[in-house]
């Protein structure tokens, strides 16, 4: 598994965990494996629609799916 696969999916894990909505919008150039984990926004952005239309979108989602695939990090969220 390529590091950087693991080192991003840490860093947007934790952000989310923390509510660090401002932190996960700078992703491009904050979060760890750019431009390998998201060379483009398409797969990353949902996570914004996800969050505007939760309750609080600072209240940590629940992973209902993770780990990995073929090397590379796989996660779906949860939000009230």
């Amino acid at each position: 598994m390529p590091g950087w696969s693991s080192d991003f999916d840490s860093w947007s894990s934790n952000a989310l965990n923390r509510g660090a909505v401002d932190q996960l919008a700078d992703f491009g150039d904050r979060a760890p494996g750019m431009p390998y984990a998201h060379p483009t926004v398409e797969h990353f952005t949902p996570l914004f629609v996800t969050l505007r239309a939760t309750t609080d979108p600072t209240e940590p989602p629940t992973t209902t799916v993770g780990g990995y695939a073929l090397g590379l990090s796989k996660r779906s969220l949860q939000a009230a």
